[in-house]
């Protein structure tokens, strides 16, 4: 019978809240997208008898165990050591990755701690995998009843390297997979009213078998349609499935799969040589580090101006004093006057603007806390919206800045970005 994937997140820190544990949640993701299932994740201390005993607990019966965390140079870095425990195997040093180690070290300038030898220790019969961005080789151990894979903590080291390295090797593994389904991301709407929608849709088609899912994203609403089974008709069913839904939720569906929003309209953008400009206020930076999330940004975003006072909105982006003094900061002409300045005086093909009342503090019964309006901002047109969002101040923040990118995506065209 085919197994399924166990997660084992190691650090005291995750523990006692000093970091926050995002690792498994991108694995859930990445994994699930791929049709694997994921039966559990565990968090565990540093010590070396609970790594052992997760390890145990997560290899029994499953095919394949992913470790994140523990791998680092210093003393409480227990990963390798508690997967030689559990084998019952001394370890050994890797030639191939203390070269790696050390010249990553000369790279930068500088010369190996001895103490990084400890990452280059592994199982005798187990291999490396490789970290192009860090210090921290991973560790894969397989036999014949399924794999461990030891990955480091640091977010962007394991991502890398699932993508790289683990995720190649999956397809050699007896796993259970799903069966095959389709994401369509959404923006805007509230999730029980889109997916009342989704439900009218498939009754009608009569498609009730497919199954659903619903999962809030920072830009939306994702609906998850999954086939019935793996039979062809099951397939061609779920096709019909996802044309209908995505016809009904028209225009929110910007795309399938996995695609993020904001790098999907840069590349709309970088497509057409357009360049992009922001203007925020209660977000701050916000809207602007969303969008350099994305690698290869600088071909489309050209900056942007943080105008938190008014003062500021009035001599970096041109807001007229009258409009500050009659309807406020926080309002449509603002916003529309804040995109409009910044596009001109920064010299893009378009703008977004952000202006709000995130909170807890700072509104009044006209213009409650959560009171947003964004702008866009291009050659022949400005277009503004405004809503009150129910979050608290980080959310709230959130949300506009998905605000300002749908109303970008619509100023493009609406629709799907990821055709």
């Amino acid at each position: 019978m085919a197994g399924q994937i166990r997660l084992v997140m190691i650090g005291d820190e995750l523990l006692d809240g000093r970091s926050y544990e995002s690792n498994s949640h991108w694995l859930i993701e990445r994994l699930s997208i791929e049709g694997f299932i994921v039966a559990g994740t565990e968090i565990v201390s540093d010590e070396i008898d609970d790594i052992v005993a997760a390890l145990r607990r997560a290899a029994d019966g499953e095919s394949l165990v992913i470790v994140g965390g523990g791998l680092g140079p210093t003393v409480d870095d227990r990963s390798r050591e508690a997967l030689g425990v559990l084998l019952g195997e001394a370890l050994v040093e890797d030639s191939a990755a203390v070269e790696e180690i050390r010249g990553r070290f000369e790279s930068l300038g500088r010369t190996m701690p001895e103490t990084n030898l400890r990452q280059a220790l592994r199982p005798p019969r187990a291999e490396m995998l490789a970290n192009p961005i860090g210090t921290a080789p991973g560790v894969w151990q397989t036999d014949e009843e399924g794999a461990i894979a030891l990955m480091p903590g640091v977010p962007a080291e394991m991502r890398r390297m699932f993508d790289e390295q683990l995720l190649p090797r999956l397809a050699g593994l007896d796993l259970e997979r799903r069966p095959a389904q389709i994401r369509l991301r959404a923006t805007r709407g509230g999730e029980s009213a889109l997916a009342e929608r989704v439900e009218a849709t498939l009754i009608a088609a009569g498609l009730a078998s497919i199954s659903r899912s619903y999962c809030v994203q920072r830009d939306g609403l994702d609906v998850i349609l999954r086939a019935r089974d793996a039979t062809p008709s099951a397939g061609d069913e779920l096709a019909r499935a996802a044309n209908g839904v995505e016809a009904a939720l028209a225009p929110r569906v910007y795309a399938r799969a996995d695609g993020d929003l904001s790098a999907l309209l840069l590349r709309r953008l970088a497509d057409g040589g357009q360049t992009l400009v922001v203007a925020e206020s209660c977000t701050a930076g916000l809207l602007g580090g969303r969008i350099v999330e994305t690698p290869g940004s600088s071909r489309v975003f050209l900056g942007g101006i943080i105008a938190y006072g008014d003062e500021l909105k009035r001599t970096l982006l041109g807001v007229s004093a009258s409009t500050l003094d009659e309807q406020g900061a926080v309002s449509e002409a603002t916003a529309r006057e804040m995109a409009e300045g910044a596009r001109v005086r920064l010299g893009a093909d378009h703008a977004l603007a952000i202006t709000g009342i995130a909170g807890p503090a700072g509104g009044t019964a006209a213009k409650p806390v959560g009171s947003v309006w964004v702008a866009h901002a291009a050659s022949i047109t400005t277009r503004a919206r405004g809503r009150i969002l129910p979050g608290d101040r980080q959310q709230n923040r959130v949300w506009a800045v998905a605000m300002a990118l749908d109303l970008l995506r619509e100023g493009l065209g609406d629709g799907r970005l990821d055709l």
